[in-house]
């Protein structure tokens, strides 16, 4: 099943479509893959020892759907991932996976590698 990451300590430096960029403590990645219909494939590596916390994306729909300040935080990482955060947030509440998790069921499918140290 597809999940956010919540960088609780740490770094981790993601790399998608042959762009990298470094995230940090309070940064997060896979919200992209939950709220766009595209799969998207990253791959993210620990630069330095780190913990991560993680959502699934039932209960992240859920979440985003609530708190102003989640979506604020996906608004800003999606401006430094360059995607437009209008269309990203307003995929959210129509024809995405967050529309649609209450009803997903089946094999778990991984979208993303993830690694920490």
């Amino acid at each position: 099943m597809k999940s956010v990451f919540f960088i609780a300590s740490g770094a981790v430096e993601l790399e998608s479509a042959g762009r990298a960029c470094r995230l940090g403590r309070g940064e997060m990645f896979g919200q992209v893959a939950i709220l766009t219909k595209n799969a998207c494939r990253a791959e993210v590596r620990a630069i330095v020892p780190s913990m991560l916390l993680v959502l699934d994306m039932t209960r992240f729909c859920s979440l985003l759907a609530k708190s102003v300040a989640l979506q604020d935080a996906v608004r800003a990482s999606a401006v430094q991932r360059g995607i437009d955060p209008d269309v990203l947030l307003m995929g959210s509440t129509k024809d995405t996976q967050c529309n649609g998790q209450a009803s997903t069921s089946g094999a778990a499918q991984p979208d993303q590698d993830s690694s920490t140290t």
